[in-house]
């Protein structure tokens, strides 16, 4: 039997809590929020699906192609009489990238959205699961997502920021794992049950991509198909 004070430790989503901190230290603290400043830092620090099928950070080239208005400035070949130009970033490890993009944000809404899911995600599955599965799925999420999309769109140079694609998989996982489990339970509200909230969530999310925020949907739909997956997998290991 699991005393009181442990199962009070269980409970508490640290993977949750250090994820807030790094995102608002790094919004406050560690990026620029200038214009011109914040548009050099995500092509220095954040993931570029050109970069990840080339294997090296885009040149100058690329990326004034890419201020020109061209966002799939990766298929353009320079001239055979010209040699070939450098990276802008040549420090750049285009794969780590794939994690700090996760930790920016473009704007203070973005940051509260993605906090807001985050937390509404980490009180039925962190809790359940654990920090280390809970981070695991969120981690992965964002990585598989971004191979899928490097895979699909290889040609684009415009930088991604944010964690949606890490925040769609967890949902994929809650939906599976815990599909009645509660949500926004407050005093004496007893909450909606998670697949109330998340089945509809995805067509209005999915909605929003097509007719806002378009060159994202890939990487949305590979964060949750992921999130399926990985909750599929947990049941099984369960049942065993």
């Amino acid at each position: 039997m699991i005393h009181r004070g442990k199962q009070l430790m269980c409970s508490i989503p640290v993977a949750s809590a250090l994820v807030t901190a790094v995102w608002i230290i790094m919004f406050v603290f560690g990026q620029p929020h200038g214009r011109d400043a914040s548009a050099m830092f995500y092509f220095e620090r954040a993931a570029i699906p050109c970069e990840v099928r080339r294997g090296q950070p885009l040149t100058s080239e690329d990326i004034l192609n890419t201020f020109a208005g061209d966002s799939e400035a990766c298929n353009r070949l320079p001239l055979p009489s010209l040699p070939a130009p450098e990276p802008l970033f040549p420090k750049k490890n285009v794969y780590l990238s794939v994690v700090s993009s996760a930790l920016i944000h473009d704007r203070l809404h973005h940051l509260a959205g993605n906090l807001l899911g985050l937390w509404l995600l980490s009180a039925p599955l962190e809790r359940r699961k654990g920090s280390f599965v809970y981070l695991a799925i969120f981690v992965l999420s964002q990585f598989v997502s971004v191979a899928i999309y490097a895979t699909l769109r290889p040609n684009v140079t415009t930088p991604f920021i944010g964690a949606s694609a890490a925040i769609f998989g967890l949902q994929g996982a809650l939906l599976i794992l815990y599909p009645r489990s509660r949500m926004f339970a407050f005093g004496r509200f007893p909450g909606v049950e998670a697949a109330v909230v998340l089945v509809p969530l995805l067509p209005v999310a999915l909605y929003n991509d097509l007719t806002h925020t378009r060159n994202v949907l890939e990487l949305h739909i590979a964060g949750w198909g992921f999130g399926l997956g990985a909750g599929v997998f947990l049941r099984l290991v369960q049942r065993k």
